[in-house]
């Protein structure tokens, strides 16, 4: 029954990271809109949030597959 408990095992993860999400974005939602833009987001972004392991917040929206999320809006290389 190695796939049963794969199924399982699968159902608990994503049960893990939709909730891991959910507060996440209660969080998000908590700060007021100085504070999220200390941190560079919008609260507009909060829905549209991508949560990744090791990774930083990202707001979905601003980020294209052609730009890294650290490019310089004006055009100018990073150093």
């Amino acid at each position: 029954m190695a796939t049963l408990s794969a199924v399982f095992h699968n159902i608990g993860a994503r049960l893990k990271a939709w909730r891991e999400r959910e507060r996440a974005i209660a969080e998000l939602s908590a700060l007021d809109d100085r504070a999220l833009a200390d941190i560079g987001l919008h609260r507009g972004d909060i829905p549209f949030i991508r949560l990744e392991p090791d990774a930083d917040l990202v707001p979905v929206s601003r980020v294209s597959a052609s730009e890294p999320a650290n490019a310089n809006t004006h055009g100018q290389q990073a150093a």
